[in-house]
């Protein structure tokens, strides 16, 4: 019994396998500073502020922060995500409960009658079974070692899951909005075209303008029309993606989505463009911590093969009672048992040693997956933040071309009204302005979207407060 305990005592204080090292998102190749002209690289205590709300909330929107929490709320895919961590958290607690002791019990009852006297009897049973396997290579804690990673990085992945939901319907929310102004602006150039028609029809019925320009202006109106069609299908399409994100209602969505001013006013502008991204940021990334939590998973899966090259000591207990009843009277006496079971691995032709090398082949794989999670990681906020700051740079000179072409339309329009200029050179005036304001809202979308970009490259690590900002690093963004 003393030997018992000590091996009990022994239990666990040994594990084969090597112990789990997290790797380091340096061997993955990440810079010590961001290189685009665009990024706030930093080590100092700045760097390792944690947004103080979520990014989507910069742009100051009601009805995207309802889409986005409807869309948490009712999205399949997430619903998905989450069962998938209770079924890890499930078999975590299956593998934890395999290393702790284990008690059945049996009860039976028999009736019968003897084949001499013709008398019934009664036998009863009750019994208990206990078993603990005694952990003295580790193979229960590289079990639960194991099972405890992948519900880590199941809980990682629905992370993830919520971070591309939120940039899906942001991103989705933001086309929209840029869509409904692209209609504007495409109604008021399609009024410009046919007034520009009818003049020209006027001018050649007088035999001012030659007949090829009434051609040439009927094209130029269908052209317009035939862009307004597909821009108009184009919202429709995203109208769908939202209800499809959200889960609101179309009819509703439609009425809500309607109430916004029009023009570039319906595109949202977040509260800071000027963002700071810590180089730490990656390690906030769901996606890398479930990488992350994979190689840990695979490393334990290495003790626990190697484990099964040794031996296993199991205590096996037993005890029972018996009644038998019969006419006459009652006999009724227990049993029990115990003992230690060892299980020898003496010969299987390899099988434990490949088990071993397949299991070290799967940590290098997902050691290998992690780097390169890691390093299209690093390509996706380089490449953000080189979008968002040439988007940025384009968008001010944008704007003074939309502003110039403004002017230069007013200018136009007073020279009409005082007779020095006649309607063609009005409605040239009213298109390239509105060509201008296309421009600038191609731009300021693309900025938007970009603006996207970064927070999902990052999984929302992005810092937006200014105190962040000024004390994460010593450069940032453009800011307006």
């Amino acid at each position: 019994m003393l030997g018992l305990c000590l091996i009990a005592l022994l239990a666990g204080c040994a594990a084969v396998g090597p112990d789990y090292v997290p790797p380091k998102l340096s061997d993955a190749g990440i810079p010590g500073q961001w290189t685009s002209n665009a990024d706030v690289a930093g080590r100092d205590k700045g760097a390792n502020a944690s947004p103080a709300s979520p990014w989507w909330n910069e742009l100051d929107d009601p009805l995207l922060d309802r889409m986005v929490s409807e869309g948490f709320r009712t999205s399949p895919t997430l619903e998905a995500a989450v069962a998938r961590v209770r079924q890890a958290r499930a078999a975590f607690a299956e593998t934890r409960a395999a290393g702790m002791p284990s008690v059945d019990g049996k009860a039976t009852s028999e009736h019968a009658a003897s084949d001499s006297s013709g008398k019934p009897s009664t036998d009863s049973w009750l019994s208990t079974n206990a078993s603990w396997e005694i952990d003295l290579f580790g193979a229960v804690r590289r079990g639960n070692e194991g099972a405890a990673a992948r519900a880590a990085a199941q809980q990682a992945t629905l992370a993830d899951v919520r971070v591309s939901l939120a940039a899906d319907i942001t991103d989705a929310y933001l086309s929209f909005r840029a869509c409904q102004s692209n209609v504007a602006l495409s109604e008021q150039d399609v009024v410009s075209r046919e007034a520009t028609e009818k003049l020209t029809a006027a001018s050649v019925t007088e035999g001012f303008t030659a007949p090829y320009q009434a051609i040439r202006s009927k094209a130029s109106v269908a052209e317009a029309k035939t862009q307004l069609a597909s821009t108009r299908a184009y919202c429709a399409r995203q109208e769908n993606l939202l209800t499809r994100l959200a889960g609101i209602p179309r009819t509703e969505l439609t009425m809500q989505l309607a109430g916004k001013p029009t023009g570039l006013d319906r595109l949202p502008v977040p509260r800071h463009f000027g963002v700071a991204i810590p180089a730490q940021s990656l390690t906030q990334r769901p996606d890398i911590r479930a990488a992350e939590r994979k190689v840990a998973a695979a490393s334990a899966d290495i003790g626990l093969a190697e484990a099964d090259r040794y031996p296993r000591l199991t205590l096996n207990g037993s005890l029972g009672y018996e009644v038998e009843g019969t006419g006459s009277g009652a006999l009724s006496f227990g049993t029990w048992s115990f003992g230690p079971s060892l299980s020898l691995p003496i010969f299987d032709g390899g099988r434990r040693k490949a088990a071993v090398d397949v299991a070290k082949a799967r940590y290098d794989e997902a050691l290998a997956e992690f780097k390169a999670k890691a390093r299209s990681a690093i390509q996706e906020v380089e490449d953000a933040l080189t979008r968002y700051a040439a988007a940025h740079e384009r968008a001010e000179n944008a704007r003074v071309s939309a502003n110039q072409y403004q002017q230069f339309f007013k200018t136009v329009e007073i020279r009409y009204s005082e007779g020095a200029s006649n309607l063609l050179e009005l409605e040239d005036a009213r298109r390239s302005m509105l060509d201008a304001q296309q421009t600038l809202l191609n731009v300021m979308q693309e900025r938007l979207q970009a603006w996207v970009a970064l927070n999902r490259a990052t999984g929302g690590a992005a810092l937006y407060e200014p105190e962040a900002i000024a004390t994460g690093s010593p450069r940032t963004a453009p800011a307006e």
